[in-house]
């Protein structure tokens, strides 16, 4: 089994059903693997492993969360515009202030995926795998808004590559209303 353990924030009911909205526009059979079920915005990738993350690991960085976003206060995001990586359709997120804390995190914990840290950290909510037919046919709505969530808490996920839908929460951390 594979594991990916992150540090992700929730997308709220509202913006949840804007996305899902958008998804219904579009066309079914260019849809390989919908994310609807688990919106969400990966904040931080820490690891890959090959097991279930220990007790021990897990402590480690919770203590290393904690010290990052200590005296966070909550925050806007806007999400505005669809867009795409090579074979993913995401929302795309804006907020400078999600940007820095992604830049505290990387400074305190060990990263997955380090070539897409720091400065070339591109915030979004995934929200399907596509077909190649549908690659580049979405300039339409790159200034679609969906509009804003706040950003008032984090989480330690664990995230099953067999279970995708339903990772497991490790630790959740509350900032600052």
């Amino acid at each position: 089994m594979r594991y990916s353990i992150t540090v992700n924030t929730w997308v709220d009911i509202k913006i949840g059903n804007a996305l899902k909205g958008f998804l219904a526009t579009v066309p079914q059979d260019t849809i390989k693997n919908s994310f609807s079920d688990s919106l969400h915005i990966t904040v931080k990738g820490i690891a890959t492993l090959e097991h279930e993350i220990s007790s021990a690991e897990a402590n480690e960085y919770v203590t290393s969360i904690k010290e990052a976003i200590e005296g966070q206060n909550a925050f806007k995001v806007s999400v505005r515009g669809i867009n795409e990586f090579p074979g993913l359709v995401y929302a795309q997120i804006h907020s400078s202030e999600l940007q820095r804390l992604h830049i505290n995190l990387c400074a305190l914990l060990p990263s997955s995926q380090p070539e897409y840290d720091r400065e070339k950290y591109v915030p979004h909510i995934s929200l399907f795998a596509a077909t190649r037919e549908m690659m580049g046919t979405l300039a339409e709505h790159t200034d679609d808004d969906f509009g804003d969530i706040v950003v008032d808490e984090l989480q330690l996920l664990q995230w099953d590559a067999d279970k995708p839908q339903h990772p497991k929460n490790l630790a959740s951390f509350k900032f600052t209303t």
